[in-house]
């Protein structure tokens, strides 16, 4: 018959009870005595920091620390050390059962031909497993057919045909023993589980010990580095660092205690107060010049009658221009009978005309061109990226258009018409002034053309 090595037992020897003086135990670590050591000696610790009202932040985080760092612990090893207990009792349990079924298969033929001596020498093959403590095996009447020497447990429910039972100290199991379906007899199969919980006693007590040595210098460490962290002065200077890195000014410094450095802290936050003044009031100016150069800055940039760029506006962008862009069309535009309109109704019909004009040349551009008023009846156009002629050629046309449309000032008619002189950068020119000069020749040769129209320069 199979006889595996797992077997084993040694019946003779007595079972360990939990309330036995039993000398092996005296080597275990007492797990009571080391928490209890762990909480007097962080208690002891704590202690050393005096406690009064108005606490120091170190004191306070020193003591919040080792509360939490001891109740963190001691919670950890006790949820390890129950979910070990409850994982090794289940584990033990179902080798229970599977050296149980293996033995009740062996023991099958012996029950049928009722061969008590087969039945014995299965059971003397169990002597070297030392937490067995008894195997008893039954006939199919419930009788007591073989049992293993020594001490034996008798079954804890027996009128059940089959169960495994945990208690505190011991398990049991019990199958039943079957040939070709048909049961012949019960096995009942008890262990005791006292050394496998005293080991995981000894764990847990190894542990706690360990975690304890570590709680204490964890917090000797932390009460160090809190001191010097967290120190006042450290903490004032930290400030003082932050209002110079970030300019502001507005923050205040803590006064913990009415000391000398609590003095400090309190001259150091009038200082603070009197500069946040003073930047406010910089600030104040500053933003008071900064709109008045903007305003200026407008005003030496803009027409006045129309709000184009002017002139100077002009003479800035066109060089920017030509080193931003590989292309770039002027057109400089001439108003016709503008001075007409001046001598017959007047400098305020021609200012409203001036500003018509504009709004019409306005609408036919892109938000990237740029449209200026350089004086007078004379107006320019930058239009970037313009490399195909026949865009440009379109857009002198729409000008020439726009503008000789009919238009009315104070019911009158007035006679208004433009004549566009084109240059194209780098053909025509390669600086600024060169491919004004080119622009305003086109515009002379489109005059001489008959006006109202518009001519790219040509040599």
């Amino acid at each position: 018959m199979l006889k595996p090595d797992f077997f084993v037992i040694h019946p003779q020897q007595p079972v360990p009870h939990w309330r036995n003086n039993d000398d092996s135990t005296a080597n275990l670590v007492n797990p009571s005595i080391v928490l209890s050591t762990l909480v007097f000696a962080c208690s002891c610790m704590t202690d050393r920091i005096p406690h009064h009202q108005g606490d120091s932040l170190i004191a306070q985080l020193t003591r919040l620390n080792a509360a939490v760092l001891i109740g963190t612990i001691i919670f950890t090893l006790l949820m390890l050390a129950a979910a070990a207990l409850y994982n090794a009792r289940d584990r033990r349990a179902q080798q229970a059962e599977l050296h149980a079924a293996q033995l009740a298969i062996n023991l099958s033929s012996s029950l049928v031909f009722i061969d008590k001596q087969a039945a014995f020498d299965e059971l003397a093959a169990l002597q070297r497993k030392g937490d067995l403590v008894s195997v008893l095996v039954l006939d199919a009447a419930g009788r007591l057919f073989v049992q293993s020497a020594g001490k034996t447990e008798p079954a804890w429910l027996a009128a059940s045909q089959q169960y495994t039972e945990l208690r505190h100290a011991f398990l049991q199991v019990k199958l039943p023993i079957k040939l070709n379906s048909e049961q012949v007899g019960s096995l009942v199969w008890t262990e005791q589980l006292m050394p496998m919980q005293l080991e995981l006693l000894r764990l847990f007590g190894i542990g706690l010990l360990l975690s304890s040595l570590a709680v204490l210098v964890a917090i000797r460490i932390s009460v160090y580095m809190q001191k010097k962290a967290l120190a006042p002065m450290l903490e004032l200077a930290n400030l003082a660092d932050h209002a110079a890195k970030k300019q502001d000014y507005s923050v205040r410094a803590v006064v913990y205690r009415h000391d000398e450095v609590g003095r400090l802290t309190e001259r150091f936050n009038e200082l603070l107060k009197r500069i946040e003044i003073w930047q406010h009031d910089l600030h104040y100016k500053l933003q008071q010049s900064w709109a008045h150069n903007a305003e200026l800055d407008l005003l030496a940039h803009r027409d006045a009658l129309t709000g184009l760029h002017n002139r100077l506006s002009f003479e800035t962008k066109l060089p920017a221009l030509l080193q931003q862009h590989p292309a770039v069309t002027l057109m400089f535009i001439d108003l016709d009978n503008f001075k007409t309109v001046n001598d017959r109704w007047g400098h305020d019909a021609g200012d409203d005309v001036l500003k018509q004009v504009a709004q019409r040349m306005q609408t036919e551009l892109r938000s990237s061109d740029w449209l200026f008023r350089l004086g007078g009846d004379e107006f320019a156009i930058l239009l970037p990226d313009v490399q195909d002629p026949v865009t440009a050629e379109r857009l002198a046309s729409r000008i020439v258009q726009t503008v000789r449309s009919p238009m009315f000032v104070n019911d009158q008619q007035m006679p208004i018409g433009a004549t566009v002189g084109v240059a194209c950068y780098p053909q025509d020119g390669c600086d600024a002034a060169t491919l004004l000069k080119r622009a305003d020749q086109a515009m002379y040769q489109a005059k001489s053309a008959g006006k109202n129209t518009w001519r790219f320069y040509a040599a």
